[in-house]
Parts: structure tokens; C-alpha cells; sequence
């Protein structure tokens, strides 16, 4: 007696039930972000002049030669915003992820912590 069934065969794949394929877009490194002529990268050490006239700034408030400040601190961070983490009241800031350096120093018996962006903009932190 013949077999009258078919065997079953898988259904087609239908042009609108595959899924799109997906790739990620590469991470570009630092080298390949456009830097501004005018800013130096943030690599993790306050830049000399910076550090400079920032020492200046605290020997004048203080009374202390810039000789005897002690750099309690000196780092790269991101601020959070434009203010450089000091907001003033009455005043509006760009609230874009803002690279810079936080410096504090200790000059006679008082502490100063400064904040600055990578433009070499500064203000001292009174919190």
C-alpha cells in the first residue's frame, strides 16, 4: 500500500520575521576625541602654571609665601556641572560633565580648597 503523507517540512522563513542584526558602534579612544587647542587633556596631574597661580592666589589671601603653602591635594576630577562643584546662589550653570582639578592647601593654620576646569579658570571653594 502506498504512502499517501508527506513528510513535514519546516515552514519558510517569512522576509519580515528575521530580526535586525545589531553591531555597536566602537568606543573611541582619547586619542580620536577632537581636543580644543585652547584646553589641555585632563591626564590626573594639575598642570604647573595652573598650580602656580593658584599658589599666588592662596599666598596673597593668606599672608603665607607661596614657599611655605603645603599642596595637601591635587587631583583631576569631573565636575558635575559648569560651577565647578561651588554653585553660587543666583546663579546658572551649564549643567555639562565639566573636566578640571581640585587643589587644597594648607597655608599656617587655614585650609583652601580650590576648584578649576582644564582652562586654567579657578575659583576657591567656601563651603
Amino acid at each position: 500500500m502506498p504512502d499517501d503523507t508527506e513528510t513535514p517540512q519546516p515552514p519558510a522563513a517569512s522576509p519580515t520575521s528575521q530580526q535586525p542584526i545589531r553591531t555597536a558602534r566602537p568606543v573611541p579612544t582619547v586619542a580620536q576625541v577632537p581636543q580644543s587647542a585652547s584646553a589641555a587633556p585632563v591626564v590626573g596631574e594639575v598642570p604647573s602654571d595652573l598650580l602656580a597661580k593658584i599658589l599666588a592666589d592662596a599666598a596673597q589671601l593668606s599672608g603665607v609665601d607661596a614657599a611655605a603653602i603645603i599642596v595637601q591635594k591635587a587631583e583631576a576630577v569631573e565636575w558635575s556641572d559648569s560651577s565647578l562643584g561651588c554653585p553660587q546662589p543666583g546663579m546658572a550653570y551649564m549643567q555639562v560633565i565639566t573636566p578640571g582639578y581640585q587643589v587644597v592647601l594648607a597655608a599656617g593654620a587655614a585650609t583652601y580648597d580650590y576648584h578649576a576646569n582644564a582652562r586654567g579658570r579657578f575659583v576657591l571653594c567656601k563651603k
